[in-house]
């Protein structure tokens, strides 16, 4: 048992890709390969870099037409609560107005035919 596992890693020591060498030829093929891949991963980092920055601008068109509708209804809001500020301005002015009239209808038209009766 002991003799075998000393035998098994030295036979793996020795098989045949242990012995494999690389020439100049099989360097350049590699060099080669190596170039046109990293050539095609340029032109595909490339090609995406291109469609992020189209859907970019995509997005930021369609982003910016949505902006200004809110825009849009942000100010049509505005106005309608001018409108209704400008609304209870009036009524917080004419309602006082309004009250103090009452009041002194109330008040002075007895008061007045009091003092008719009084004179006759």
């Amino acid at each position: 048992m002991k003799l075998r596992l000393f035998f098994c890693p030295i036979l793996l020591l020795f098989s045949l890709p242990a012995f494999g060498e690389l020439s100049t030829a099989d360097l350049e093929k590699l060099s080669t390969m190596f170039k046109e891949s990293e050539a095609r991963m340029k032109e595909y980092v490339t090609q995406e870099i291109a469609k992020v920055n189209i859907r970019i601008d995509e997005m930021d068109r369609r982003l910016t037409s949505e902006i200004r509708a809110v825009e849009k209804r942000l100010d049509d809001t505005n106005k309608r609560f001018d409108d209704v500020n400008n609304r209870l301005d009036n009524h917080q002015f004419f309602l006082p107005l309004a009250l103090v009239g009452f009041i002194g209808v109330g008040i002075g038209v007895p008061q007045i035919l009091v003092a008719l009766q009084r004179k006759d």
